[in-house]
């Protein structure tokens, strides 16, 4: 029944695109013994082991690491900002150091983000105490491991 779903011919569309777009650079990665490049692509290659080393396999664990880093990325980004508005007195300090830093370098560079120490302090606090969102997230996904496992 759910082959018939849209939504599903949608999602198997995509995952072909991602399947083009990915092998190419799985089989490249497979063949490069270069040191040089450490990114996912690598690390998925040397640690996949059995089944999960197949191509089309790594193709999907790419995908759902994706998208956890999106939705990671989107809840802590939520809580720093709640965190912020709930905590106008740190606002003007966090301005402050952005301020001087985009000043020095004369604009926002590479090397402009690891000055800001003050920004860098309140974002580990943030994510310190506003942990719900990460069990959340992992909580179906470890439940569907399990699941898998079995």
């Amino acid at each position: 029944m759910v082959r018939f779903l849209e939504s599903h011919r949608q999602c198997r569309a995509r995952f072909g695109v991602a399947r083009r777009l990915l092998l190419p650079a799985f089989g490249e990665r497979a063949l490069s013994k270069s040191e040089e490049q450490q990114d996912m692509l690598k690390w998925l290659l040397d640690s996949a082991r059995g089944r999960d080393a197949e191509p089309g396999r790594l193709v999907k664990i790419m995908l759902f690491l994706k998208m956890a880093a999106i939705h990671t990325t989107a809840i802590t980004t939520m809580n720093v900002l709640l965190d912020l508005c709930a905590r106008l007195e740190c606002m003007e300090g966090l301005w402050e150091e952005m301020m001087q830093a985009i000043e020095g370098d004369g604009g926002i560079k590479p090397l402009t983000l690891p000055k800001l120490k003050k920004l860098d302090s309140f974002m580990r606090e943030s994510r310190r105490l506003n942990t719900m969102g990460f069990y959340t997230l992992y909580t179906p996904f470890l439940a569907t491991l399990m699941a898998m496992t079995k």
